[in-house]
């Protein structure tokens, strides 16, 4: 009961740093273009 507890826990907490890793992309991607944009 008490590990399974903790392997959601973990579980939650990865898929968070998955999607805050996919929001970074996405920022980094959308700041390449508008640099491309000014060149």
């Amino acid at each position: 009961m008490d590990n399974e507890t903790k392997r959601s826990r973990t579980e939650k907490t990865l898929k968070q740093k998955v999607a805050f890793a996919q929001l970074e992309l996405n920022r980094l991607k959308s700041m390449e273009k508008s640099e491309q944009k000014k060149v």
